[in-house]
């Protein structure tokens, strides 16, 4: 029983406080740089994006052509042609 009381206040000392501490001091730290990666990688990303953007109206690209970049694709009806249901197209979906 003694045993059991003084290991429970090992735990609660002023070790185990300061170990707590820079445990959420380095969660903390962890949690803004990951912020901070994001916030960068959305500005790369809006920057690529208009670059894309850019280069499609240079080369003259129409969306109306039928065939949309990946990110801005539309849905698709049920028996309209696109490059993968197109006759002797040899794609298949992925069975799981």
């Amino acid at each position: 029983m003694m045993m059991m009381l003084s290991l429970g206040c090992g735990l609660t000392g002023s070790g185990k406080i300061k170990q707590l501490e820079a445990e959420s001091e380095r969660l903390l730290s962890d949690y803004r740089y990951e912020r901070e990666r994001a916030d960068r990688l959305e500005v790369l990303n809006q920057s690529l994006t208009q670059r894309v953007d850019q280069l499609e109206q240079r080369l003259g690209y129409r969306p109306s052509q039928g065939t949309d970049r990946v990110a801005t694709q539309r849905q698709v009806d049920k028996g309209q042609q696109t490059p993968f249901n197109s006759p002797g197209s040899s794609w298949q979906p992925t069975r799981r």
